[in-house]
């Protein structure tokens, strides 16, 4: 509910406050702020575009540098081959409780891939998750083309 008296209130305290007319003088002065302001964001928004790329290359070059081992190379392509083709199986399916604990799986993997990514994990250790990352991905492959007939080992 509102308060009629104290709408009221409100506005004969609006009434009482001094009105204010910038002089004739000031109104140039009031444009040209405005517009340096517009005019300074471009330049903030590309600064932060360009930092935002070359954090992102950073990250990049780190990553490349581990998967130049043959091993993870090796897993990396499998990885990519085996995504397409879950991407064409997963359309439309329905999900069975075995498939999500695969899903699940998969997601657990790749956010322990990611951590050791991030803490400069040895190529042997990289190497093993890349492994364990394309069995779940094979296993989810298997899941989605067959899914009536599931059998995990």
């Amino acid at each position: 509910m509102i308060d009629e008296q104290a709408v009221a209130r409100l506005r004969s305290g609006f009434d009482t406050l001094p009105s204010f007319e910038p002089s004739d003088a000031l109104w140039p002065r009031i444009v040209a702020t405005r517009a340096s302001a517009v005019r300074r964001r471009p330049a903030f928004a590309a600064a932060a575009a360009l930092a935002a790329i070359a954090f992102a290359g950073s990250l990049l070059v780190g990553r490349q540098d581990r998967e130049g081992d043959p091993l993870i190379a090796a897993h990396v392509a499998q990885a990519r081959n085996l995504e397409a083709e879950l991407a064409a199986a997963r359309g439309g399916r329905a999900f069975n409780p075995d498939v999500l604990a695969l899903e699940r799986e998969l997601a657990v993997v790749d956010v322990a891939l990611q951590s050791a990514y991030d803490a400069r994990a040895e190529p042997q250790d990289l190497e093993l998750l890349w492994r364990a990352r394309t069995e779940r991905l094979a296993a989810l492959l298997v899941a989605y083309r067959h899914a009536a007939t599931l059998v995990r080992i």
